[in-house]
């Protein structure tokens, strides 16, 4: 079974964010919580906690980046494969 409950809204890193907190409750009596921060404005979660376990979003800049990330490499060609190739993920 769980249970939600709305937080009461906040700033992380000045940002504002909504938050909410689960209760997750197991048959055998256990109990879990998971409370997330997400900002409506960037549409991401900027801190989520489960357990002990904590992500968070660090160092975000609302900048323009740099255009030079969107431009393609001055060495860069396109070849055209003539025969299958696989790619493995191990």
């Amino acid at each position: 079974m769980a249970s939600t409950e709305t937080l009461a809204p906040d700033e992380i890193g000045g940002v504002k964010v909504v938050g909410s907190r689960t209760t997750h409750t197991y048959a055998d009596g256990r109990k879990a919580l998971t409370e997330s921060w997400m900002s409506p404005e960037l549409q991401i979660f900027l801190r989520n906690k489960t357990g002990d376990d904590v992500f968070r979003m660090a160092n975000l800049s609302r900048k323009e980046p740099y255009p030079s990330l969107f431009r393609v490499p001055a060495d860069y060609s396109i070849i055209e494969e003539k025969s299958t190739f696989v790619v493995e993920f191990r």
